[in-house]
């Protein structure tokens, strides 16, 4: 999906009009910034041509509002000539790249492309990192406990000493976590944790070398 804002209404006809010809996305349009941010919450994934100077909401504005977006749409800043270091502002802020108005059609080609396959890439992100989430919640409150003493890179004997188990359980309790996890490797199981977003706070590059 394409988003168009921007409150030139002649501008924004053509952008469709160009759009139209390049791409076989969708197509929405918005006359300011303040329309796009009432629509927001209820706005599908997508490539969002977003124009700076506007009354109301400015461009800066929808782009400090939607940071909890930035992994499913990709902002496009269209900058008038004048306002390049508005647009790297909006850089700063997110924004994937800026085009410069009027901007060539073949320029506008180049980057709705590639924003709408940032989106792609960043779903899949999402998707995996939920998935991860989701195989990490199945584990045990133990075998969490023993994943996240590999994730500091402790031997099995600091682990069990941490927990009061003996080094016996703790070997067990990982054969355990890493079927859970679908994983033969502890590189694998890992990735996995980092995905879900737990954290290494050592360095576990010893213990890796060891499995």
């Amino acid at each position: 999906m394409i988003y168009l804002v921007d409150d030139e209404a002649a501008m924004m006809r053509g952008l469709e009009i160009s759009l139209s010809r390049v791409t076989a996305a969708g197509i929405r349009t918005f006359p300011s910034g303040d329309a796009f941010l009432d629509a927001l919450p209820d706005l599908a994934g997508g490539c969002v041509l977003l124009d700076l100077d506007m009354p109301g909401a400015s461009g800066l504005d929808v782009l400090r509002a939607s940071q909890d977006r930035l992994q499913d749409l990709a902002f496009v800043i269209l900058s008038g000539q004048g306002l390049i270091a508005s647009a790297v502002e909006a850089l700063k802020l997110g924004a994937i790249d800026y085009l410069e108005k009027p901007c060539p059609l073949d320029r506008l080609d180049t980057v709705v492309t590639r924003a709408l396959a940032h989106i792609e890439v960043e779903a899949g992100r999402g998707r995996a990192r939920e998935e991860a989430r989701a195989l990490v919640a199945s584990l045990s409150p133990r075998e969490h406990d023993v994943l996240q003493g590999l994730i500091e890179g402790k031997p099995h004997k600091v682990i069990a000493h941490d927990l009061q188990l003996s080094f016996r359980t703790i070997e067990i309790y990982r054969h355990k976590l890493m079927k859970k996890l679908g994983v033969r490797s502890l590189s694998d199981a890992l990735g996995i944790a980092f995905k879900a977003g737990l954290r290494d706070q050592g360095n576990w590059g010893g213990e890796l070398a060891r499995s």
